[in-house]
């Protein structure tokens, strides 16, 4: 499964290049990750496992594993997240601006069924490449967050190999290569909120802080976007404060390079009535053409659907495999 999961990504986004634009070089002390995928290099210590689970389907019986065509996955990617999407493009929009920072960690929160991490990997390869269309981006992909330490350097090690800085270096060594990127930069970072030590919450605010204070502001027309997704077992807006809303609490300052997204949350009837000229604009009229799906059938008797549950219900229908009403009536709750 492994290998041809790696196979489509690395067809759809290529063997990537590293922000100086020369080829990527293998650390010598990069540990190997779940999926040796081409499209990033050096593997490091990229884990992409969970994120690229959906691309996996059952049929059938739930016997038979099928695997989508790389197009599908992004239609299903592209289910509308209007309030954040319109949020981010806002500020990103200042950012490129002259006089703008060009530096941006943007938090963003959900359940696992919320796929926060899914929302920043749709986009770091679909949605942030027009703004920057000169040298356009380096992508590289979630990065393992260390943990259980509270120490910085762990941190920037995550970073270090996927921007072709091999080896131990200072903070000060490193801010001093990050100086002259030559592409514009996304990655992104995933946490278990429930499974997070004081360690590992002292290592947010210390990431944070770094980003906002210490990390060198990009040449001018060149983007560092950086995204820390937290995954939440419980619902936004419950009584004892998250972390999301500690963060937002302490960074609110628009001029700040920490931007709280909105938390991520159920996908409603209006969303998916959008859909189609989401697709169009990023895919093309030709992908638009497979999600012309009947909303009402969609959402006939369930009007909020999470992410993860109404992908799985929409694959098999763009795919083509099940018919929608079908598909519907049997997970009907």
């Amino acid at each position: 499964m492994g290998n041809h999961l790696s196979q489509m990504i690395g067809q759809f986004l290529g063997r990537r290049q590293n922000a100086w634009g020369g080829p990527q070089s293998q650390s010598s002390s990069a540990k190997p990750s779940i999926l040796q995928q081409q499209f990033l290099q050096p593997v490091g210590t990229v884990n992409n496992a969970d994120n690229m689970q959906l691309n996996y389907i059952f049929c059938g019986s739930g016997s038979v594993e099928q695997l989508m065509p790389e197009r599908l996955n992004l239609t299903v990617m592209m289910l509308n997240r209007g309030e954040q999407w319109r949020a981010l493009n806002e500020r990103l929009g200042s950012c490129t601006q002259s006089g703008g920072d060009g530096r941006l960690l943007v938090v963003v929160r959900g359940t696992p069924k919320d796929k926060p991490d899914l929302f920043a990997y749709r986009c770091g390869i679909i949605d942030l490449k027009k703004f920057d269309t000169d040298t356009g981006w380096q992508f590289m992909g979630p990065l393992e967050w260390p943990s259980g330490s509270s120490d910085l350097n762990a941190l920037i090690a995550t970073i270090r190999p996927n921007l072709g800085i091999n080896g131990s270096c200072s903070l000060l060594s490193f801010n001093d290569r990050v100086k002259d990127l030559g592409k514009s930069i996304c990655f992104s970072h995933s946490i278990d909120e429930p499974e997070i030590s004081k360690a590992g919450e002292a290592l947010v605010y210390r990431w944070l802080e770094y980003f906002a204070t210490e990390w060198p502001r990009p040449p001018a027309g060149r983007l560092v976007v950086a995204f820390l997704c937290i995954r939440a077992t419980a619902e936004a807006g419950s009584p004892e404060p998250d972390l999301h809303t500690r963060i937002a609490e302490k960074y609110t300052s628009n001029n700040c390079p920490i931007f709280v997204l909105p938390p991520l949350g159920l996908i409603k009837r209006h969303e998916v009535l959008t859909w189609t000229s989401v697709v169009r604009e990023n895919l093309g009229e030709e992908c638009a053409a497979g999600v012309m799906l009947d909303a009402e059938d969609i959402f006939d008797r369930i009007n909020e659907w999470r992410f993860d549950d109404l992908s799985k219900r929409l694959r098999p229908i763009i795919g083509g495999t099940i018919h929608p009403h079908s598909q519907l009536n049997a997970h009907r709750e």
